[in-house]
């Protein structure tokens, strides 16, 4: 499988590190990178201040989005994603505790790729994100822009 630049938006330390060490535990060779809430997401992918250089922060092959965020929400920079040239088709999956129909529904209508709840184990979260991992890696996937800002 090949490997995927992986830009996660999660503004909650315990499930950010949750995630990391379930990518790592299992096994699959990401970059990962995190964002602390919703406007650090957009600034990392429109690569400035602090993420300027893309040497350093790609841009992702793939985003996971938490839903409830600060400044922005997931749902919020799902928009703006969708709206944004370098990372229109980027695939986005929301990774949230919300089971509310409201926000799936608006997740999809703003172009999500996929809907998952958060997981109640290390091991669940790391099933779900092989099986992740797996399908993605496996798709024919748009070209990344490059030299995009």
């Amino acid at each position: 499988m090949r490997p995927l630049n992986i830009l996660i938006a999660e503004d909650n330390e315990d499930d950010a590190f949750i995630l990391t060490h379930a990518l790592k535990s299992a096994g699959l060779p990401n970059p990962v990178f995190i964002c602390r809430d919703g406007q650090e997401a957009v600034d990392y992918l429109k690569g400035i201040g602090s993420f300027a250089d893309r040497a350093k922060y790609p841009l992702p092959a793939l985003l996971i989005l938490d839903i409830k965020m600060p400044r922005l929400s997931g749902l919020e920079v799902l928009c703006w994603v969708r709206s944004y040239p370098a990372c229109a088709v980027t695939p986005a999956i929301i990774l949230t505790s919300s089971a509310h129909p409201k926000d799936v529904a608006e997740a999809f209508k703003n172009g999500v790729n996929a809907y998952f709840l958060k997981p109640r184990t290390p091991d669940e979260m790391r099933d779900l994100l092989q099986l992740i991992h797996k399908f993605w890696a496996a798709s024919v996937l748009p070209p990344l822009p490059t030299g995009a800002n």
